[in-house]
């Protein structure tokens, strides 16, 4: 819920980044990537996205999501129903 919420805050965008919240590794080493679009950093769990997740990409328009990390830190359920969630 908070990277959804630090997201909202952020300048409007496109895109984002998604990453396990299960683990820091990833999010940390997509970080200044993720600035540099700028793009924020959604966090998930590893086998359900979270509702505040889902409701974030749904309410801004969300065009394109690059998920950082394999099924081991994203499983392929919730890589699609992101990719369902998407404009």
């Amino acid at each position: 819920e908070t990277s959804a919420l630090i997201a909202a805050a952020m300048p409007k965008t496109k895109q984002v980044v998604l990453a396990t919240g299960e683990g820091f590794a990833d999010a940390l080493v997509v970080g200044a990537w993720a600035g540099s679009l700028p793009a924020p950093i959604l966090l998930s769990g590893v086998k359900a996205l979270p509702a505040s997740i889902a409701t974030y990409l749904k309410s801004h328009a969300i065009e394109k999501a690059t998920v950082v990390g394999g099924p081991s830190a994203l499983s392929d359920a919730v890589v699609k129903e992101v990719a369902g969630l998407l404009k």
